[in-house]
Order: structure tokens, then C-alpha cells, then sequence
């Protein structure tokens, strides 16, 4: 019910992308060889492939090795990822490396990987959130609460819910299970856990106005061998440092939907906030049109993403098929998951 976590969050929506575009930067690298021009015959047979590659030369005790590498990317998963989708080349397999010498006309947008979503037989939506945007991971078979994983320039931010709805005040509400066991119950004894139910009920009994016994009639068992919870709908600000204000109380007993319980306690009809509209990403709808964004276009060029640039500026960037974007946030389909990216100029 308490969640400070949403505070990096803040943090970082107040930092401008040129700031974050000035940390470590990543590339990839290829292979390195001892002769300048096969490195360079291959530098330029990548170039011809789509890659953005350059060479590197550096003095060791045996000589000059030339690095051959590819891009530049703003966190090592952007690389990482794109290094395990390149085929071995020149009798090298290609991998992540801090960026050293990369010349600035190579590329002038960053990859970075935002998060990576496995749906594992869940649906993916994308919504709106904040300026930024998040994404609702439901499960109906078991019916369990939603993961939502929130993106805010960069920050990455995850938390449980049955609904979160963020509002225009920049505060969020939802409907969040509540254990009445506290972290570690495992390790305590039945009347430590029975001391924290209390004091738990009481609180919530207070902070919604209601007497106490329909405080403990709403309680309910979604996993048998865990603990007892409560269905709560509350309203928090991140990173206010304020506690969530409790809203209302939810009635499992008279059934459970997606977003959480049908019925609440201490909630007038139509109160409850309506989730945003969102995208539900399916791995088939890709088309073939460019998806555009903030100056730049992505297409699909075989298992990679292809950048392009208003001035005819086009490249290899990423990994997979483009699926949906607001402009900012660009999300592929890769293999068996959904890479989130966006772009920082160089």
C-alpha cells in the first residue's frame, strides 16, 4: 500500500535526455584483427549489410590490432541484444563494449532498451502514464493481479495491481491486494502474524470508515498456502513521500473481474476510475509501413530494426519488428518477447 519506489521515477522525469545521453555509451564489437585491410574490406562489407561499422586501432605489445565495431548504443542491453542477433563474422562472435573513438558521423541516435516483456501467455497492453507511458501484464488463468511496468524517460519502475489509473494531478489510483501477514511471515509465529492482521484491519478500517467486522468479512485467501489479503483502492502520488490515501474497500466474496473486484465498500457507484485506452500488442499485427517518430522512422530489416532519418540517414539500430510507438517509445517484436526503445541523440 506503501510504495516510495515511484521516487527515481520522479527523479528522473526531471533530468533531460541530453543528460542521460551523456552516460556511458556502448557499441559492439566484432572482431579484431591484426591486418588493417581485412579489417577494413570487412568494415566495409558490414557497411553494405546495413551496419553502422568503424574501425578502431589500438597498440599493444604485438603490434597494432584493428577493432572492427558496429553502432552506437546508449546501455549495454541495446547492445547486447543487437550482438546476439549479428551471425558470427570473420571467425568472431560480436559483443557488447564500452565505446571508445566512435566517429561522429556513424549514427546520430543512441538505442536504448528499456525494458524487455516476456508475455508468457499474459496481455501485453500499452497505456499512457504521465508523460511516459506503461505496461499492463494480466494474467487470467490463474486470475492474479497485473504487473504494470512504468517507463519515464528512462527510468524503469514495476508494481502489482488489479487497475492503476494515473490522473492529470500526476497522482495514480488503484486496486492492490493488501497482505495482512507481514514481509518474512514464513519465519514468524502465529501470533506475530495475527498481531500485524490486527493492526492492519484496524488501519484500514479507520482510513475508509467502516466498522471493523466488515473490514475482516472482505478479507480473502487467493493463494491457499499464503497470506490472507485485502482488496484496496487507493491513491498515491510518487514521489511525494506522502502515504497512499485509502479510497475504498473491495469485496471479493462478490466476484472478481480483471481490474479487480466488482463490488466496493465506501465507493459510490461510478466512482470507480476507468482505465485508459490502450494498445494491446499482438505479435501478427506488424505491417509494413515505417512506424514514425520523433524525427526518425523504424521498419523491419530482417531480424533488425532499421532507423531512418528525414535526409536519407538509414541503419541497422536494433533488434526486431516494429509494432507500435508514440512518437517517443518504439516497441518490437523479438523471438519470443517485446523490446521497448527510444532514442538519444548523439
Amino acid at each position: 500500500m506503501f510504495d516510495p519506489r515511484h521516487l527515481l521515477a520522479v527523479l528522473c522525469m526531471l533530468m533531460p535526455a541530453a543528460a542521460l545521453a551523456q552516460g556511458i555509451a556502448y557499441t559492439v564489437q566484432v572482431v579484431a584483427l591484426s591486418d588493417k585491410e581485412s579489417a577494413l574490406q570487412l568494415q566495409a562489407q558490414l557497411n553494405g549489410e546495413g551496419y553502422p561499422a568503424y574501425v578502431v586501432r589500438s597498440t599493444t605489445g604485438q603490434g597494432d590490432v584493428y577493432r572492427v565495431r558496429v553502432g552506437a548504443f546508449a546501455n549495454r542491453q541495446a547492445a547486447l541484444v543487437f550482438a546476439d542477433a549479428m551471425p558470427p563474422t570473420a571467425g568472431g562472435r560480436p559483443v557488447p563494449a564500452l565505446a571508445e573513438a566512435i566517429p561522429p558521423g556513424i549514427v546520430s541516435l543512441a538505442p536504448r532498451v528499456l525494458t524487455r516483456i516476456v508475455p508468457e501467455g499474459r496481455e501485453v497492453t500499452v497505456l499512457p502514464w504521465l508523460g511516459g507511458v506503461a505496461v499492463r501484464l494480466q494474467s487470467r488463468s490463474p486470475l492474479t493481479q497485473a504487473r504494470y511496468v512504468t517507463l519515464l524517460d528512462g527510468a524503469v519502475d514495476t508494481f502489482d495491481a488489479w487497475l492503476a489509473v494515473p490522473g492529470e494531478d500526476g497522482s495514480v489510483t488503484r486496486v492492490q491486494d493488501l497482505p495482512l501477514w507481514p514481509e518474512g511471515w514464513a519465519d514468524d509465529s502465529a501470533d506475530a502474524r495475527e498481531a500485524y492482521r490486527a493492526s492492519v484491519l484496524s488501519l484500514v478500517a479507520d482510513g475508509v470508515s467502516l466498522p471493523l467486522s466488515d473490514v475482516r468479512a472482505a478479507e480473502y485467501r487467493p493463494d491457499p498456502e499464503g497470506p490472507p489479503v485485502l482488496v484496496v483502492l487507493e491513491r498515491v502520488v510518487p514521489g511525494s513521500g506522502d502515504a497512499s490515501t485509502l479510497l475504498a474497500l473491495g469485496v471479493p466474496e462478490l466476484g472478481m473481474t480483471p481490474t479487480g473486484p466488482g463490488t466496493y465498500l465506501g465507493l459510490e457507484p461510478g466512482e470507480l476510475p476507468a482505465a485508459g485506452e490502450g494498445t494491446v500488442l499482438l505479435r501478427d499485427a506488424a505491417g509494413d509501413a515505417p512506424l514514425t517518430g520523433d524525427g526518425w522512422s523504424a521498419r523491419a530489416d530482417g531480424v533488425f530494426l532499421r532507423l531512418l532519418q528525414p535526409g536519407g540517414a538509414s541503419w541497422r539500430a536494433g533488434v526486431g519488428t516494429p509494432l507500435w510507438t508514440d512518437g517517443r517509445v518504439l516497441v518490437t517484436a523479438d523471438a519470443d518477447s517485446f523490446l521497448f526503445y527510444d532514442f538519444l541523440p548523439r
